[in-house]
């Protein structure tokens, strides 16, 4: 099996070779695709009306978050971005009750923070959070960039959903997984829509 250095390179490389065009038209599509599954059939509830997503890096991501963020504060979502705590160790979940979009400030490790003020989130409000990666496999599993600040925090909030949207060439048969990797609810990709382990359960569609 590739190892998980190898394919960190390969998926950066293959995702930095899209133009910004094309990532923003993979972004709407993937987008679409989670917000017509949820919009009407799950909706915010009190005491768990929160969505987390990321802020994507310009050159090997997707720009999500630009496409989703207002069409689910429209939808009546709050939204919950990631925060390490100042010494780079920990991660969790902020909210700004701004109307989208927001201005950023850079944070611990190179990552970015919504401007304030800010709300520090209960990860049991948390319905559901979209998680970055670099490639995923059928099985739910995932290759992120090796920190471990995802698994660490799902590990420890277990009712949080994980939702994945990700281009074709990022799903593959088989990613190197451990102990402490965490595996995705939902797959989506341009063409296929994989319910794993407990989507069904968690009431995502």
């Amino acid at each position: 099996m590739t190892t998980k250095s190898a394919l960190r390179v390969e998926t950066i490389q293959k995702m930095a070779a899209l133009s910004a065009e094309e990532k923003r038209t993979a972004a709407t599509v993937l987008a679409r695709k989670l917000l017509d599954s949820i919009s009407g059939t799950v909706l915010p509830e009190p005491r768990r009306d929160v969505i987390g997503l990321f802020r994507s890096l310009a050159r090997d991501e997707l720009p999500l978050e630009e496409i989703l963020a207002p069409e689910l504060q429209r939808l009546g979502w709050t939204l919950a971005f990631p925060k390490l705590t100042d010494d780079g160790t920990q991660m969790g979940f902020v909210c700004s009750h701004a109307p989208w979009p927001w201005v950023w400030n850079k944070g611990a490790r190179g990552t970015s923070n919504p401007e304030g003020p800010l709300e520090e989130v209960d990860p049991s409000r948390l319905r559901f959070v979209v998680v970055p990666g670099l490639a995923w496999d059928v099985r739910g599993y995932r290759l992120g960039r090796g920190a471990g600040f995802y698994d660490r925090f799902l590990q420890a909030h277990p009712a949080i959903a994980r939702v994945a949207l990700l281009l074709e060439f990022q799903l593959l048969s088989e990613v190197p997984d451990e102990a402490h990797d965490q595996r995705m609810d939902w797959i989506l990709t341009p063409g296929q829509d994989l319910r794993l382990f407990r989507a069904d359960s968690l009431r995502l569609c």
